[in-house]
Order: structure tokens, then C-alpha cells, then sequence
């Protein structure tokens, strides 16, 4: 079973840092 939720981001960012996203990170490698 599957789940899938299409939001509409309102407000300043989805992450608790304030970025848009959580995955804005690069990794090194």
C-alpha cells in the first residue's frame, strides 16, 4: 500500500533550518 500526498509549500521552508528542503546538502565523496 502506498500513500502519496502533492502539497503546495507555503511560507518560508519545509525544513526546521528554514530551507526550502531539508536535502540541500551536498555529500562529499
Amino acid at each position: 500500500d502506498t500513500l502519496l500526498f502533492v502539497v503546495e509549500q507555503e511560507g518560508k521552508g519545509a525544513c526546521h533550518t528554514g530551507e526550502r528542503t531539508c536535502f540541500f546538502r551536498a555529500f562529499g565523496g
